[in-house]
């Protein structure tokens, strides 16, 4: 994914959050939500607009993924966790995974986070936040 700018991030945001608030969206895909919660001082905007997506889609596995991460990203991880293991049964995907892995590895239960990488490496293992992830946090490949 490209790096963007926080302007066109709080871009994204808005359009997100006008797509959100419209009655007639039966189906919202976040995609950019994630990035704009990487940002300290968007993160609580970040989730109150997952939070309202997550009110018209309760069982989108990627609307359920960016609340996690935006609850890992305050610290909140047994909440995190909790949700991206929903979102991964829903639906199992590379990215999800990789959120997974790395909110129970700094939880510290490397075991399970190895396991979650372990299959979300064998769905897509060229996945950019999967690749990514494991590289920052220096974990052997070898070992999964």
């Amino acid at each position: 994914m490209l790096k963007r700018r926080p302007i066109i991030q709080l871009a994204f945001a808005l359009l997100f959050f006008v797509q959100a608030a419209s009655a007639e969206i039966t189906e919202i895909r976040v995609g950019r939500t994630p990035t704009l919660s990487q940002l300290p001082i968007y993160v609580l905007e970040a989730e109150k607009l997952i939070e309202k997506a997550s009110t018209l889609a309760p069982n989108d596995a990627f609307i359920m993924d960016s609340l996690g991460w935006v609850k890992y990203r305050r610290g909140e991880t047994n909440d995190a966790a909790r949700l991206l293991r929903k979102a991964y049964e829903l639906q199992p995907n590379a990215e999800i995974g990789a959120h997974l892995g790395e909110v129970l590895w700094k939880s510290g239960d490397q075991a399970k986070a190895k396991a979650a990488w372990r299959e979300a490496r064998k769905l897509e293992p060229d996945n950019d936040t999967l690749v990514k992830t494991l590289k920052r946090l220096q974990v052997n490949t070898n070992d999964l």
